[in-house]
């Protein structure tokens, strides 16, 4: 287990980025013991195990506090008292975002090219993605849109990547921090996003 990064985006805003490695037990050490208990309790596999205590980890990790504790509104969003807080994990990697003032967001996916049989389903006609990275990208920034917006149940085509065009600059895996924009085409608000590229994984944040 390792932790790959804590990085102040702005004087509120704390980006984490935990790599998951070895076994469940090996992060038992890193939580208190009610995590772990709650954690053991609430997940029937090591997978969604090692999931939830990385996300401990890190978020200790982040606030030096070992007391916080992750809950859920009704609509998925993760709710941490004194926090605004995101959360997002993929295999091998676990990302926390937090800010005490800013609702915020964030995605990571793991490289691959598995979005590419399924492109069409998230994919806008009126959007260009032509390779697995740009649509790694546009899939990242749109689940993390979609938790900026918890409230609006967005579907994949109610958000629209607004220029391709820094998606096509950003396609060589170059693991530095790019802008793009985004809309919410339900409410026409356009969102600034940023997004970050490396050989195993795509990064995608954005604060409201």
């Amino acid at each position: 287990m390792a932790l790959i990064k804590v990085e102040r985006l702005q004087p509120d805003i704390l980006l984490g980025l935990w790599e998951i490695e070895n076994e469940v037990e090996d992060l038992r050490p890193l939580v208190p013991e009610f995590i772990w208990e709650k954690t053991q309790a609430d997940s029937k596999s090591d997978s969604r195990r090692k999931e939830k205590l990385a996300v401990y980890a890190l978020l200790h990790t982040m606030t030096g506090d070992r007391e916080l504790v992750i809950f859920h509104e009704s609509s998925g969003r993760p709710v941490v008292e004194g926090w605004h807080i995101a959360i997002s994990h993929t295999r091998g990697y676990a990302a926390v975002m937090l800010s005490k003032e800013h609702d915020v967001a964030v995605d990571v996916e793991y490289m691959s090219n598995r979005v590419d049989r399924i492109a069409g389903r998230f994919i806008r006609e009126d959007e260009y993605a032509p390779d697995t990275v740009s649509r790694l990208i546009a899939w990242c920034a749109k689940e993390t849109l979609y938790k900026l917006f918890y409230e609006d149940d967005l579907q994949y085509f109610d958000m629209r990547i607004v220029d391709f065009s820094a998606l096509e600059k950003a396609t060589p895996v170059d693991k530095k921090a790019h802008r793009g924009r985004i809309e919410n085409l339900l409410r026409k608000v356009t969102v600034d996003f940023s997004y970050q590229i490396t050989p195993a994984y795509v990064l995608t944040w954005a604060v409201g």
